[in-house]
């Protein structure tokens, strides 16, 4: 089991964070969590493995508010 980890990201104001910034996707060999409302502007791509931050996205020009998944199946 692992121990519990922070999001160091800051949150802007105006972003009510909530289980709408989250996702979980699952790969054959590794899971990860998806994040957003980031000051940024980005989401944000999290091995629950390690920790350590896949990839983060900055394509956006405002604060992306929400995120869902879909899945094959």
């Amino acid at each position: 089991m692992l121990s519990p980890r922070k999001i160091g990201i800051p949150v802007p104001e105006h972003v009510e964070l909530g289980e709408q910034c989250f996702a979980t996707m699952q790969a054959p060999s590794e899971n990860f969590l998806i994040s957003c409302g980031n000051w940024e502007n980005s989401f944000q791509v999290i091995s629950l493995s390690d920790g350590r931050m896949v990839q983060s996205i900055r394509q956006h020009k405002d604060v992306v508010s929400c995120i869902a998944g879909t899945f094959p199946g």
